[in-house]
């Protein structure tokens, strides 16, 4: 089984056996939701199929559901090429990178993709919060409660931005037409539709089931609860707290460019394959957007799960960053320099990385260390962009 990164699907290398006893070729599959797995088809339909170099996985056929499980909640199963030579299956850059952190994967990854996808670019000015608000938590955590609704309407429409709730208050809850069920199978994820240039109000609705009508819910936390909660004992060093500029970086405007985007750009997703050959998976978000999102969330992955390893403290990975020596980051600027609309004005890049850092707080999967890392970095970018 490959480790498939946050999204609570699961990928498996295997070996089809036919009905007399033969054996296919080994081939990868992934299975998670059903909604989520045919986004993924489609996605590769239109973005991806045409686009990719001929060496690299590819998606085989439509998606496969059970006919008894077509229910909602029901999971959907993905078949991809495997590329890899006998006995020799790849492996994620995650492991790579820990074992050799060779920055050349990172360039042949960006010049393998790259004339497909983020190079092909055309000029886009757009709100901050408009592309990068969904690395962040969720703008709220509500609970179902019993009672009469009342309090403010909330429904998929509503601007998120100057929204102001406090914990333990009551609002009426509109059901959302995307509502995904979170791994564990425990809460929603509730999505609205962005609008005027804003992002779309992202919910946590703490039951299994998303409302299927109007329903009374009760406050249990906001983003910036969480992000202080999580962040609280961590020493910055004599840096500046990054939360205290949040807002003020979601609502910059940049103008910058749009691409083809992987849109999930994890080290997880990037196999390293027989001769050194790097290939993606996973095109559930795959899509058009800001080039320099996919590398802003790589470079936050570096830091989580090799530089945070390799330094083994936060005061070492702080030394690490402040004198910008590090090869892997080095040759990943190298290449967001090539995807800045202006390359003078890092600025641009520099927003992206920071929001995604503070987004990566989020995961369960990253230990302390590695979010205290994360949040240095947020702390040391702000201190230059918020002086």
């Amino acid at each position: 089984e490959f480790f498939s990164g946050y999204s609570g699907a699961r990928t498996f290398l295997i070996q089809p056996i036919r009905p007399d006893g033969s054996a296919d070729a080994l081939t990868i599959v992934k299975m998670g939701p059903r909604e989520t797995v045919r986004q993924e088809f489609e996605n590769y339909e239109t973005f991806v199929k045409d686009r990719l170099p001929p060496v690299t996985a590819r998606i085989q056929r439509p998606p496969v559901t059970l006919a008894e499980h077509k229910q909602p909640g029901a999971r959907a199963a993905l078949q991809y090429t495997f590329i890899a030579k006998p006995g020799q299956p790849p492996v994620s850059l995650r492991q790579v990178l820990l074992q050799n952190p060779d920055p050349a994967y990172l360039l042949q990854l960006f010049e393998t993709f790259g004339p497909s996808w983020w190079m092909q670019r055309h000029p886009y000015t757009f709100r901050l919060g408009l592309e990068y608000d969904r690395l962040l938590p969720p703008h709220f955590i509500l609970e179902p409660v019993p009672g009469e609704r009342s309090g403010k309407l909330l429904d998929e429409t509503t601007n998120p931005t100057g929204l102001a709730l406090t914990v333990g208050e009551v609002v009426t809850l509109q059901p959302f037409r995307q509502a995904d069920l979170r791994a564990g199978g425990r809460s929603c994820s509730l999505t609205g539709i962005p609008g005027g240039g804003q992002p779309a109000l992202r919910l946590r609705w703490l039951n299994a089931a998303p409302p299927s009508r109007p329903a009374a819910a009760r406050v249990s936390a906001a983003r910036m609860d969480l992000l202080n909660d999580w962040t609280a004992n961590f020493d910055r060093f004599g840096l500046p707290d990054p939360l205290s500029c949040l807002q003020a970086a979601l609502g910059e405007t940049i103008t910058g460019t749009r691409s083809v985007i992987h849109g999930d750009l994890n080290l997880e997703n990037v196999l390293v394959g027989p001769g050194g050959l790097v290939w993606l998976i996973d095109f559930a978000q795959t899509g058009e957007g800001h080039p320099l999102f996919d590398f802003a969330h790589l470079e936050s992955e570096l830091i989580a799960h090799v530089l945070s390893v390799q330094t083994g403290s936060p005061r070492a990975y702080l030394d690490l960053l402040q004198r910008g020596s590090d090869p892997l980051l080095t040759a990943l600027h190298q290449i967001t320099g090539r995807c800045l609309f202006d390359p003078a004005h890092p600025r641009e890049y520099q927003l992206a990385l920071y929001l995604a850092c503070l987004g990566a707080l989020k995961y369960q999967n990253i230990d302390g260390l590695a979010k205290h890392c994360l949040y240095l970095t947020a702390a040391e970018l702000g201190k230059k962009m918020f002086p």
